[in-house]
């Protein structure tokens, strides 16, 4: 059994980095949007609740940003192996070149 080539879809993947990467921002916006909207419901609740809410709301603003970070940290990683494989695959072909211009030229002639 043939093991198929190992190929890389290098546009796919910056592509899908860029959609990540845009998720990652509406995310970013869309917690701190919820984050204002219950900190500015805060007066409306009684003392003791505000103090509950207000704990959970101090750990999500602490938590929150470490997702989003993580998730850009997997959009830098896809960015970096799209440009590592490009690189590789510049190198390989530029190799193929070299190779296929000395053919024949580094080996005896038979007579």
């Amino acid at each position: 059994m043939t093991t198929p080539p190992l190929t890389a879809d290098i546009a796919a993947i910056r592509d899908h980095a860029a959609s990540i990467g845009r998720s990652a921002d509406a995310t970013d916006e869309a917690m701190r949007s919820s984050n204002r909207d219950v900190g500015d419901s805060l007066v409306g609740w009684a003392p003791a609740s505000q103090r509950a809410l207000s704990a959970l709301l101090e750990q999500w603003e602490r938590t929150a940003p470490n997702l989003v970070g993580a998730t850009r940290r997997q959009v830098d990683a896809l960015a970096s192996a799209a440009t590592a494989y490009d690189t590789q695959e510049d190198q390989n072909k530029a190799a193929i070149r070299a190779a296929g211009s000395g053919a024949g030229t580094s080996a005896a002639k038979p007579q």
